[in-house]
């Protein structure tokens, strides 16, 4: 399956942008197509196994608490790679943030909550409350995309957000420590078909159920950061070596240009 250039994701519309502004996060309908999503379903799980457990593996996946994974996709298979550079996924981007930007990408991974395992063996369990703030060493917020590639049900330990939690600056973990943030509402655990996604901004506080069905929960994220943001100099396994230059924005390979705005014409 080959993806047109360009036109691997929908783009958003105004009132998604203007929910996005508002709340900090917008659930995006068939944001690639149901097609699209099995495809990419398929060729996870002839990479990594039915459940994420098995198949090939690399230092950078890991069994986590809160899920399994495959990180950096569009290097194991052609059709991942067409996705993670798509243009479209970067003019998403920066139309959600609210301003024409260039935009790259950070990294990509396949994240999979199994099925509820047989009594006595551990299983990746419930994602508590944290914000992604710092998961990308630049100044400023980032954006996430995570795109089910299955069909998810509430019981599956599908995402939360913590309402209004995106206003109130940088707490990283541990949301019961800060007091102003108790009593903000929560979303519903939401319900994806294929292609659905959810995409919300770094201080945006967010959680996920452990999943208690017996089908494993597939979703692919990828995360993305403005172009000219000034990297911070943080240590990250996908920035460490590099060379890069602490106050000046990244510019590397590893890190795809997915979208630069076309500048406009000189006035004569």
């Amino acid at each position: 399956m080959n993806v047109v250039p360009g036109e691997a994701f929908r783009q958003v519309t105004d009132d998604e942008v203007d929910f996005f502004a508002d709340r900090g996060y917008v659930k995006l309908p068939r944001l690639i197509s149901p097609e699209l999503a099995g495809e990419l379903l398929a060729r996870a799980q002839a990479i990594a196994g039915p459940d994420c457990r098995d198949g090939d593996k690399d230092p950078t996946d890991r069994k986590e608490g809160w899920f399994y994974d495959r990180h950096e996709m569009h290097l194991r298979d052609d059709l991942y790679a067409e996705v993670y550079t798509d243009r479209s996924i970067g003019v998403a981007a920066a139309r959600l943030l609210g301003r024409d930007m260039p935009i790259r990408a950070f990294l990509n991974l396949v994240v999979v909550k199994p099925a509820a395992p047989p009594e006595g063996e551990w299983a990746p369990g419930e994602t508590p409350w944290h914000q992604d703030y710092g998961g990308i060493p630049v100044v400023g917020t980032t954006i996430n995309f995570w795109i089910a590639l299955n069909k998810m049900t509430p019981d599956m330990g599908t995402v939360q957000f913590m309402e209004g939690s995106h206003r109130l600056g940088i707490y990283g973990h541990h949301p019961e420590r800060w007091p102003r943030l108790d009593g903000l509402p929560t979303t519903e655990p939401m319900t994806l078909e294929p292609g659905d996604a959810t995409s919300h901004m770094s201080l945006m506080f967010h959680r996920a159920g452990t999943n208690v069905t017996d089908t494993p929960r597939w979703g692919f994220i990828v995360l993305c950061f403005p172009a000219d943001a000034p990297y911070t100099g943080g240590y990250k396994e996908q920035t460490d070596g590099l060379g890069l230059v602490p106050g000046q924005p990244i510019d590397h390979p590893r890190f795809p240009l997915l979208y630069d705005p076309v500048p406009e014409p000189a006035v004569r």
